[in-house]
């Protein structure tokens, strides 16, 4: 393989969604530690350095509110592992609910084993 040039710097302007801390740490406290697809434990697999860590994903995406709304924690968001968490985003046109993450993942499991 042939080496490639990267990691040039270049300046991005762009918009984003406000994330309101408050509602990540609520999220937390409702839905606890573990991944809500997988049961992934960031503490138990990382020890200390993994203490504390969960990603919080909204059930509805932040993209698709048109203006500042109310959000919930309890029903509105959950807390996911990194992976599933890009797993549920990976494609644009296709955010996967909880559920179809957790049959897809099952369904991948069973098929690892059958072989």
């Amino acid at each position: 393989m042939t080496p490639l040039p990267e990691g040039g710097k270049k300046r991005r302007f762009s918009d984003y969604y406000e994330r309101n801390p408050k509602l990540r740490a609520s999220a937390i406290v409702c839905h606890g530690m573990n991944c809500s697809v997988c049961g992934f434990d960031f503490e138990e697999a990382y020890g200390q350095r993994g203490a504390g860590y969960i990603e919080v994903h909204h059930l509805r995406p932040v993209s698709a509110l048109r203006r500042p709304t109310k959000v919930d924690p309890k029903t509105d968001m959950t807390t996911v592992c990194s992976n599933c968490h890009r797993m549920i985003h990976g494609r644009k046109d296709d955010v996967l609910s909880l559920q179809a993450m957790r049959t897809l993942l099952e369904t991948s499991r069973r098929g690892r084993k059958a072989k």
